[in-house]
């Protein structure tokens, strides 16, 4: 008859055997979890983007924060929209196998203000996209560069926002831009 305040000696060696088992079993999972991040990881190093930044002509250093992707001169091809902080705000478009400035218009450039994003999107259903450049100057409060949303009229633009209509609104503090146009 077994004593129940002594414990088998034979039931402790096979729980101990159990546990070894189990943190092989454990073991051997790790290792497959750590190969098949090892592939993973390695895998994320073929080549998803390419670089094309030699394509951009006149490509110098400049301070960028926002792209948006449009089609700018209804040639049925998508152009980007680059941002230019203290620099001009970009058009390019793919002409003659090299990413090319295609708009230089002041309202458009506006290479003295401090543009961080960019959205496209049609709000007035008219067609065409109009474009949402979002500038700052300042952290929080009023700014004294508004934000600009161009529209497209025979290849000029015009800011609504310089609308009468608009005087004294938005210029307000804000950090992003997006849109929804589809």
């Amino acid at each position: 008859m077994r004593n129940p305040g002594k414990k088998d000696p034979d039931e402790y060696g096979r729980v101990t055997n159990k546990m070894n088992n189990i943190k092989i079993i454990n073991l051997k999972i790790i290792i497959k979890i750590v190969l098949i991040c090892l592939i993973s990881i390695k895998n994320l190093k073929a080549d998803f983007f390419k670089d094309i930044s030699y394509l951009i002509e006149n490509n110098t250093p400049r301070l960028s924060y926002g792209v948006a992707v449009t089609d700018l001169d209804h040639d049925d091809k998508f152009d980007f929209i680059v941002t230019g902080y203290r620099y001009s705000n970009l058009a390019l478009s793919y002409k003659k196998n090299k990413l090319r400035n295609i708009i230089n218009q002041n309202i458009f450039t506006d290479q003295n203000r401090q543009a961080i994003g960019v959205a496209a999107c049609d709000v007035d259903f008219d067609g065409k996209e109009e474009i949402y450049i979002l500038n700052t100057d300042s952290f929080s409060g009023k700014k004294i560069y508004a934000d600009r949303l161009l529209d497209s009229h025979k290849n000029t633009y015009i800011d609504l926002f310089e609308d009468n209509i608009n005087n004294g609104c938005f210029k307000c503090y804000s950090r992003k831009v997006s849109s929804l146009c589809r």
